[in-house]
């Protein structure tokens, strides 16, 4: 069963797991003098890999489930089930509110971020609605209906649990499956026309780190290093001490001196870069690439519309948070607090991107 699997998908994945995860205890060796918090974080992260990979071999050689059929017929299931532990965060004493957003469910022993799950399980459900609807949704006044109804609710809840990170993930990878089921381009450039402006300067206006953000990202040269500058001020700072050939594995000096925030989130990026320079965040850029080549030539070469929809949409999913993240430390792209796949902390990240690896080895093996 191991033979039948897409062997591009499978290697590139685990040397990014590998990768990733050295990236991991470089980034965490900074927190070596709080011993109980850095055995904690790592044992998490070591713990999420390991049922990430169980489950991803699992997924990926079942013989009846997990496959592009077994999906379709019950998208439905698996959408009610992820809605219901998205809208679970919103439920006091189990949603947990972290530095102002409420994207987290305690339960106990651990706590989840369900939007790492409900993502691709949105993706299932869509790619299902709009195969099954696909003539009616050619008519504009279908179409923009179906939108306003499935994705209005969408912005509004992520607006709220302030979750724009999972939000613009989401919606990247939905044009990416209307685009294949056939949707017309105008159709698909109206609303995203139509969310930059008018639902960015709600945001703007109305979301005070938004607007912060924002601000940062399109006058740099004006933004206090001290306050809403600091963080992309010190990214640059260390990504740019890194020069070519970095400082080597460990000898970050941002991170042991503590004058860069998020190191094991939004700014792992910028440590692998000072410590591995320009040639080792180029690989990592590259490792990505060729994933999502290996991921498209599967979804390109699959038998059904509605494989292609999965393994494309899953793709997306997947690449698109390590460039978005990438970019946000080179102030290419606003900040979002988007983790990259396979590198960043936290646990229900890597577990959902390796059982979501898992699925598209299957469907890819069914073809």
């Amino acid at each position: 069963m191991l033979r039948k699997l897409n062997k591009g998908v499978l290697y590139t994945t685990i040397f990014l797991l590998l990768s990733g995860f050295l990236i991991f205890l470089s980034a965490a060796l900074s927190d070596l003098k709080r011993p109980d918090f850095f055995f904690s974080v790592f044992s998490k992260q070591i713990l999420a890999i390991f049922i990430g990979l169980v489950f991803m071999f699992v997924v990926a050689t079942a013989k009846r489930t997990f496959s592009a059929r077994w999906l379709r017929v019950n998208s439905l299931k698996i959408f009610l089930f992820g809605l219901f532990l998205q809208l679970a965060v919103l439920i006091p004493g189990v949603g947990l509110n972290f530095k102002g957003g409420r994207r987290w469910l305690d339960l106990g022993l651990i706590s989840i971020q369900p939007s790492e799950l409900f993502k691709y399980i949105f993706i299932i459900f869509l790619s299902s609605v709009l195969l099954a609807y696909r003539k009616e949704l050619k008519r504009a006044k279908n179409y923009f209906l179906f939108i306003a109804i499935l994705f209005l609710p969408l912005l509004v809840f992520y607006f709220y649990i302030h979750d724009f990170g999972t939000l613009l993930n989401i919606l990247f990878a939905s044009l990416v499956v209307m685009l294949l089921v056939g949707i017309k381009y105008r159709f698909v450039l109206i609303p995203v026309l139509g969310a930059l402006f008018i639902f960015l300067p709600l945001l703007y206006f109305f979301v005070p780190y938004v607007h912060d953000r924002l601000e940062v990202y399109f006058s740099p040269e004006n933004a206090d290093i001290l306050a809403e500058g600091y963080q992309l001020n010190q990214s640059l700072i260390t990504i740019g001490s890194g020069q070519f050939a970095g400082r080597g594995f460990g000898s970050s000096l941002q991170k042991y001196q503590g004058l860069i925030p998020e190191p094991l989130g939004d700014s792992i990026f910028a440590i692998f870069a000072e410590e591995f320079g320009f040639l080792g965040s180029s690989l990592l850029l590259v490792s990505f690439l060729i994933l999502l080549f290996f991921i498209f030539r599967g979804a390109e070469r699959a038998s059904d519309s509605y494989s292609k929809m999965i393994v494309a949409g899953f793709g997306t999913l997947l690449v698109f948070p390590a460039f978005y993240n990438i970019g946000a430390a080179l102030g290419v792209v606003p900040l979002s607090g988007m983790p990259i796949t396979f590198v960043s902390k936290g646990g229900t990240a890597v577990f959902a991107s390796l059982l979501a690896v898992g699925i598209i080895l299957r469907i890819l093996r069914s073809r």
